[in-house]
């Protein structure tokens, strides 16, 4: 039977604040010095909305692993009373809202972190809204500082539509027990999943989500599927998936996770973090009724005027880690993930949104 978009669970924007950081066991780090870049995407709303995520990313360029992160938000050019910036949680002053990650989030050379801060929209409130400058620091020392702060505009749109958000897990090891996250390299020849996740923060249904991937050098695709392009072997793929539905912001049937077998191959250098990976999720148009003896009870239009309100945060980069020939790889231990209240103030780590779906496992055939 036709698999429908390799959904694996759907959990409800609800759920989601009600997560915050995984704390990652990790060993210490003699060395401290770490480039961290910080990003910001997602700072338009749809205009029938309350509130959106906007993306963080925090990514650490190495050489060596970051601790003791903090996230400043500048709010001195937004405008207040249009948006506001959740900061619960979060230390508080009159032009700056600071949120320090727990002390056991460790940031290892080569990652790429996504985490999300809530804009709320105060009603009727529409056109520009200011400015919001993103900085992160970290106990350590940051060679480069020029990519340690971002500066986005916030908006709400004129126009309403699908507004989809994406976020590609960093790649590891795949664990053996469902309640535990494998922070383990990829031995070179080894298979594991692509995670990715996309959320509709619009206020128009996605009647169909379209994925298109670009897989990281020496990574490629390890199965095929029906409602992809791709091969045992390719290492790119577009995806439609048009029976699956992301509902408008704010319901259960929102979001989703969709995952995809890869293998890094037998050749492939290590210890490393494999990058120039991007995956792409967009909604594919509005269905229109054809008569129910048809083999399926809808058609596609044509996209006109079905513009993605905020494309910035459509898209999403992938990292790949890989271990060394012998097996040796970054040092990071597979831990128990918790629930930690609150996290509608701080980062949203995905890597405890994956458990708890695991925990909630309804494969869709």
């Amino acid at each position: 039977m036709k698999r429908f978009g390799r959904i694996l669970a759907r959990v409800g924007i609800g759920s989601i604040t009600m997560l915050a950081a995984a704390a990652f066991a990790s060993p210490a780090y003699a060395d401290t010095t770490a480039d961290l870049e910080v990003k910001f995407s997602g700072a338009t709303s749809s205009p029938n909305t309350d509130a959106k995520f906007g993306t963080v990313s925090m990514i650490n360029h190495g050489p060596s692993a970051a601790s003791g992160i903090t996230l400043t938000f500048d709010i001195g050019d937004l405008d207040s009373t249009k948006v506001e910036l959740d900061t619960v949680g979060c230390d508080v002053n009159v032009d700056t809202v600071e949120c320090a990650l727990p002390p056991e989030f460790i940031l290892i050379n080569g990652a790429d972190f996504d985490g999300a801060m809530l804009l709320t929209k105060k009603p009727g409130a529409t056109g520009d809204a200011g400015k919001l400058t993103v900085t992160i620091s970290h106990s350590g020392t940051d060679p480069v500082a020029a990519n340690n702060t971002v500066t986005v505009n916030v908006t709400i749109a004129d126009a309403g539509g699908p507004d989809l958000a994406t976020l590609a897990l960093d790649v590891y090891k795949q664990g053996t027990d469902p309640n535990e996250v494998a922070f383990q390299p990829i031995p070179p020849g080894g298979t594991s999943n692509l995670w990715v996740f996309v959320v509709n923060q619009g206020d128009v249904k996605a009647n169909g989500v379209k994925i298109s991937i670009t897989l990281p050098q020496h990574v490629s695709f390890n199965e095929a599927e029906p409602d992809c392009t791709h091969t045992v072997g390719s290492s790119t793929t577009v995806c439609e998936y048009d029976t699956v539905v992301l509902d408008t912001n704010g319901t259960d049937e929102s979001l989703g996770f969709f995952f995809f077998p890869v293998k890094v191959a037998a050749d492939a250098p290590g210890p490393v973090a494999l990058t120039g990976g991007v995956v792409t999720a967009e909604a594919m148009g509005e269905p229109v009724e054809v008569p129910s003896a048809s083999p399926r009870n809808f058609t596609r239009t044509a996209p006109k005027g079905f513009v993605d309100v905020d494309p910035t945060d459509n898209t999403d980069e992938i990292t790949v880690f890989v271990a060394g020939p012998t097996g040796n790889g970054l040092p990071q231990t597979g831990v128990k993930v918790g629930l930690i209240a609150g996290a509608g103030s701080a980062v949203l780590a995905l890597g405890v949104v994956l458990v708890l779906a695991a925990r909630r496992r309804r494969v869709t055939a």
